[in-house]
């Protein structure tokens, strides 16, 4: 799944910021509420 972000934000200066943002979700954990953290790389 996928998923998409459309956003218009205003700047410090007055102007609009337009931006658009996707994303897939690579990991599912295997139970409800597992913490996503655990599932971040490891240095």
């Amino acid at each position: 799944m996928q998923m998409r972000i459309k956003m218009n934000v205003k700047a410090v200066d007055g102007s609009r910021v337009p931006d658009d943002v996707a994303n897939t979700i690579n990991v599912v954990p295997d139970k409800e509420g597992e913490d996503y953290r655990s599932f971040a790389p490891t240095k």
